[in-house]
C-alpha cells in the first residue's frame, strides 16, 4: 500500500474562507478594540531596562525576522505576533546584545505555533542564524519567553483588526490589492521603534488609509474619516502615520536601489553577521535577487 501523499501547498492555497457569523457581528470588532491594549508593551525599554542594546540592534533582527517569515511563506499573522512578544518581554527582562537573535528566533518559533498550522521547526530557525544557536539553546529560550510573558500568547496586533475594517468598507471587501498592500504597511510600521507603543487598530487605519491613498480608491480626508469613525481613532494621529508611512517608504525605495542584489538566494537572511559597532551595516537592507533595478512609479510596484 501506497500512503505517500502528493499535495502540495502553495501560497495560492485557500486555507479557509471568512465566517460570515464573526464577521458580520460587531461584537467581535468591539471586543478587539477594547481588549487591544493589554498586550501593548508597556515602555520604552531601551530608556530604563535594557542597558547593553540600542534601537539599531532592534530593527537589525526585525528586519531578520521579516525575511526570515518571507523565505517561509508564513502566515501574514505571524511576524507582527512575534514582535509584540519580542517588545514585551524586553520590557520586563534585560539581556545581553548577543542573545538579541536568540531571542527573535524564540520569540517567531512560539508565534508560529500559536497562529499557524505547520510551526516553524528549531532545527530550521537554527540554520537561519549559520548554527550560532543550538536547538536546546532555543528550546531553553522558548521555556524563559514564555514564563516572562506568563503564557499571555493570545496578542492582538493590527492584523486581526485590518480585516474587520476592510470587510465593512464596501469599497475595499473585494480588493485584493489593497489588503495585500494595508497588511505590509502594518509589517513595515512592526519594524519601527516609534510606533512599538501604538494601538494596533492605530497602525491599522493608517495602513489601510496609506494603501487605499496610494491605490487612488479615494481622497485621503474621505478615507481617514470613514476608516477612523469604524476603528475610534484619532484623524489627526493617523494623519500623521500615514505621512510618516509614505515619508519611509519612499526613503526605503531610494536606498533599495542604490544597493548592489544579493547574488546568492540560497543563503538564509542574517543581517547579525554585522559588526555590532557598525551601525551604517546593520541598518542597510538588503534587497532579494529577484527585485526589478527599474524605479518603481506607483504605489502597486512597490513589495516588501
Amino acid at each position: 500500500m501506497n500512503l505517500l501523499c502528493c499535495e502540495r501547498i502553495t501560497p495560492d492555497s485557500n486555507f479557509g474562507y471568512r465566517d460570515p457569523v464573526i464577521f458580520e457581528e460587531d461584537r467581535v470588532l468591539d471586543n478587539l478594540l477594547q481588549e487591544e491594549d493589554i498586550t501593548i508593551p508597556s515602555c520604552n525599554y531601551f530608556e530604563n531596562v535594557q542597558k547593553e542594546l540600542k534601537p539599531f540592534m532592534r530593527k537589525v533582527v526585525v528586519s531578520w525576522m521579516l525575511e526570515v517569515c518571507e523565505e517561509q511563506k508564513c502566515e501574514n499573522q505571524i511576524f507582527p505576533l512575534a514582535i509584540n512578544y519580542l517588545d514585551r518581554f524586553l520590557c520586563v527582562c534585560p539581556i545581553k546584545s548577543t542573545q538579541l537573535q536568540i531571542l527573535g528566533a524564540a520569540c517567531l518559533l512560539v508565534s508560529s505555533k500559536v497562529r499557524q498550522c505547520h510551526a516553524l521547526s528549531v532545527d530550521l530557525l537554527c540554520d537561519y542564524t549559520e548554527n550560532s544557536i543550538t536547538p536546546n539553546d532555543l528550546l531553553d529560550w522558548e521555556m524563559l519567553l514564555l514564563s516572562k510573558l506568563s503564557w499571555r500568547l493570545t496578542a492582538i496586533t493590527g492584523y486581526d483588526v485590518m480585516d474587520h475594517m476592510i470587510h465593512r468598507l464596501p469599497w475595499s471587501r473585494d480588493d485584493v490589492a489593497l489588503r495585500s498592500h494595508s497588511l505590509s504597511m502594518i509589517a513595515f510600521c512592526c519594524i519601527e521603534l516609534d510606533w512599538m507603543r501604538c494601538k494596533p487598530s492605530l497602525l491599522a487605519s493608517a495602513s489601510l488609509v496609506a494603501g487605499a491613498s496610494g491605490l487612488k480608491l479615494a481622497a485621503t480626508s474621505d478615507l481617514i474619516s470613514r476608516v477612523c469613525h469604524l476603528s475610534g481613532s484619532d484623524p489627526d494621529q493617523v494623519h500623521w502615520i500615514v505621512m510618516q508611512l509614505e515619508r519611509m517608504i519612499a526613503e526605503s525605495v531610494e536606498i533599495t536601489l542604490k544597493v548592489p542584489v544579493r547574488t546568492d538566494s540560497n543563503l538564509p537572511p542574517n543581517k547579525m553577521a554585522a559588526a555590532p559597532g557598525d551601525k551604517m551595516a546593520a541598518e542597510e537592507v538588503l534587497p532579494s535577487s529577484d527585485q526589478q533595478p527599474s524605479t518603481p512609479t506607483d504605489v502597486q510596484e512597490v513589495h516588501f
